[in-house]
């Protein structure tokens, strides 16, 4: 080959280089750049709290919970790992997953915080919420972590919109209630919780003050309460329903654990719903009216 034919060859190289290799790398580093920035931006969220938990997965970013207790919902879809319960963890194991913020609730141990802490690792303690605005302030608190402020405000106005519609259907007279959070020993809703205000929204009033959490079931039957609302309690809840049902006159409603302890905007709402429906169903009855099915199927106008 003769030095011109090198250099022509040499100048063609060139050319393809910088006319189609060229392009080629540049898209491959844009790439891995992004992916690298996408990577190092990921939030990675242990969550000891199953309420907020519950929380993300609504707003849309339960992909960023890679650790959480069993009580939350299940994470396998994401690949999350379950680290303990609500009140032990392993913190070795929360130290593996390599978490940006660690949810913690009141009820985890103070020594578990510390520790997290001490490692380095971020832990946000949220607080038990009082009201339905409490929840919606968690919530986008939540959704901050995660850069979905905008998701979480829509979603949150959408549940508030319709807790509004809830309560201003209810056309019935103020009536007492109890609603059962626990058994062995059993444990009402005391009004410093966030299911007081669900009452509150419903037009009912409950029959047990602050601190009165562990009354015995025949001092609360003592103050007749029209309606009796039992959670599941992990299947505890059904005969404790019976029983309520076998030893009083009161309507009796059995929710769901998750939606009735879980605390999220969606999860008051649709207490609210439910609840609702029954006093509408006794209310018609009252008046031999046919009753409402279920407020969440649009039977009603909730």
């Amino acid at each position: 080959m003769t030095g011109l034919q090198k250099d022509s060859s040499r100048a063609q190289v060139v050319r393809r280089s910088n006319g189609v290799l060229s392009p080629f790398r540049s898209v491959f580093l844009l790439l891995i750049l992004l992916f690298v920035s996408i990577g190092a931006d990921a939030q990675r969220i242990v969550s000891l709290m199953p309420s907020a938990t519950y929380a993300l997965e609504q707003i849309g970013a339960g992909r960023y919970v890679v650790g959480r207790t069993s009580y939350c919902p299940d994470g396998s879809e994401y690949g999350s790992v379950v680290v303990g319960d609500a009140l032990t963890v392993s913190v070795e194991t929360i130290v593996a997953l390599r978490p940006t913020v660690v949810i913690a609730s009141v009820f985890t141990k103070t020594s578990t915080i510390e520790r997290l802490r001490s490692l380095g690792i971020s832990v946000e303690q949220l607080a038990t919420p009082k009201d339905f605005d409490d929840l919606c302030s968690q919530t986008i608190q939540l959704a901050k972590l995660v850069k979905m402020e905008k998701e979480a405000t829509r979603h949150v106005g959408r549940e508030r919109k319709k807790v509004e519609a809830i309560s201003a259907s209810c056309f019935w007279n103020p009536a007492p209630a109890y609603v059962q959070v626990g058994a062995k020993p059993i444990w009402g809703a005391t009004p410093d919780y966030y299911i007081e205000d669900i009452l509150n929204k419903l037009k009912l009033y409950n029959v047990i003050g602050e601190g009165e959490g562990g009354v015995s079931r025949e001092e609360v039957l003592s103050r007749s309460p029209e309606y009796i609302i039992v959670s599941s309690m992990g299947g505890l809840g059904k005969d404790e329903r019976l029983t309520w049902q076998r030893l009083s006159q009161a309507n009796v409603l059995l929710i769901e654990e998750e939606t009735l302890n879980s605390a999220t905007p969606t999860f008051f709402r649709v207490a609210m719903e439910k609840i609702a429906t029954l006093v509408l169903n006794a209310e018609s009855a009252k008046s031999n009216q046919s009753p409402a099915t279920d407020a969440v199927t649009g039977a009603t106008s909730f």
